[in-house]
């Protein structure tokens, strides 16, 4: 006979599990639905501080057991450009380029396309951009439009850039591209993220590892998971963590589609591309 409407409910519910994706790392919601008060979303589901283990997972898919004292900075604007990010040091610019790129696709929409906008935007408007291009990186690219898990310290004394720090790190998943969006711009994740010397980017960098998964990087989106890092030498980004920023995925490659190397007989050895 005719599956119950309860099975055929539970059947649905597995056939929209059943791919290829990164799971949700905490599972499903409890409040999804809920609206606090003041009509905000409800707040992050907030998981348990980070293991030795975990931190330990985590720098070895980023290349290095601490970071390059470059990367102690916060995502903040050029005092003489009003729609340029600030670059301290060497070594960040793969990540700033990238969120560069989607800020101005934000305001270039928000003005319709006038240049003229841009080029004389002001600090609510340039604020709320920045929020823009980190929901596109970290909900939509990295977490492919179902979640955004952002690393934050316990204390914002902390600047955790090497592993044995990480484990002050608790993870916010966020279930909605609007529930990020709301709170990106408020306490604690605006002071964490916008503070000129606070450590934004890396934590920006932990939480699109993390939101993606360390071990879909390595068996999925890696040509060789030896070998694919976030960060390689002088303390740049790979271009492994570009095309996670841009697209989603941290392949190595930027060509179309994927290629085969080798032969039928010796075996084909693939690599993906965008």
């Amino acid at each position: 006979g005719r599956p119950t409407l309860r099975l055929r409910q539970r059947l649905a519910g597995a056939a929209m599990l059943d791919d290829d994706e990164p799971r949700h790392f905490f599972g499903p919601s409890k409040d999804a639905g809920f609206q606090a008060e003041g009509g905000a979303p409800p707040p992050p589901r907030i998981g348990e501080p980070l293991t030795r283990e975990a931190a330990e997972s985590l720098m070895a898919v980023i290349g290095t057991p601490q970071l390059p004292d470059a990367w102690k900075q916060g995502l903040f604007f050029a005092g003489y450009q009003p729609y340029g990010l600030q670059q301290v040091a060497g070594g960040p610019c793969g990540v700033l380029a990238a969120v560069q790129a989607f800020l101005l696709r934000s305001l270039l929409e928000r003005a319709h396309g006038g240049l003229c906008d841009v080029l004389q935007v002001d600090e609510k408007v340039r604020q709320e951009a920045l929020v823009d291009a980190l929901c596109e990186v970290l909900f939509q690219n990295a977490g492919d439009g179902k979640k955004a898990i952002v690393l934050v310290p316990s204390s914002s004394h902390v600047a955790p850039l090497e592993t044995s720090q990480l484990c002050c790190l608790q993870p916010h998943q966020f279930a909605t591209r609007e529930q990020l969006q709301f709170y990106l711009g408020r306490r604690p994740y605006e002071s964490l993220l916008f503070n000129p010397s606070g450590c934004g980017l890396a934590l920006l960098l932990y939480s699109l590892v993390w939101t993606r998964g360390a071990e879909s990087i390595r068996d999925r989106d890696a040509d060789d998971p030896k070998t694919a890092v976030m960060i390689g030498g002088h303390g740049y980004c790979t271009q492994e963590l570009v095309n996670l920023m841009v697209f989603g995925r941290a392949y190595s490659n930027v060509f179309d589609g994927t290629k085969r190397l080798g032969s039928a007989k010796e075996g084909w050895y693939v690599l993906q591309g965008a």
